[in-house]
């Protein structure tokens, strides 16, 4: 999703998809994407009793881009 995502925002600012990526992963804290193994094990203690006391709440598995 985000490969044809950036296609399309590279498009639209008139840049290569390469430049485009460079410069999203260039905004996030970690400096780069996350792993679908990362989002993964997020879901994955959601879902566990370890997370019981969570309710209503928004976990954003993101390298900091939220932090902006």
């Amino acid at each position: 999703m985000s490969k044809d995502l950036g296609k399309v925002l590279a498009k639209k600012m008139g840049v290569n998809p390469e430049k485009q990526l460079a410069g999203f992963l260039k905004g996030l804290l970690q400096g780069r994407a996350q792993t679908a193994e990362e989002i993964a094990r997020a879901a994955l203690f959601l879902c566990s009793d370890q997370s019981s006391a969570i309710t209503g709440q928004s976990i954003n598995v993101d390298g900091g881009v939220a932090f902006y």
